[in-house]
């Protein structure tokens, strides 16, 4: 199982799929309400655009990807 700074990929990657699918599922809900409510889609692309200018700074705050260099000698007699 492939590891990533002490955390397996799976467990890296169960948590991306659970806020992915917990923001799509709240998105969908979210723009319901918000047109239900105004009439117009206007509050809920708002709504979404705020969401994603809040994000984006989480998203830039993760650590960056190091390349690993496995030198000639590993694994040989």
């Amino acid at each position: 199982m492939p590891f990533i700074e002490r955390a397996p990929l799976s467990s890296i990657y169960s948590f991306q799929m659970l806020g992915a699918s917990t923001g799509m599922a709240l998105g969908g809900w979210l723009g319901g309400v918000l047109f239900d409510v105004s009439g117009a889609y206007t509050w809920a692309i708002l709504a979404s655009a705020v969401t994603g200018y809040l994000g984006l700074p989480l998203a830039l705050y993760l650590p960056r990807h190091r390349k690993f260099v496995v030198s000639e000698s590993v694994g040989t007699a």
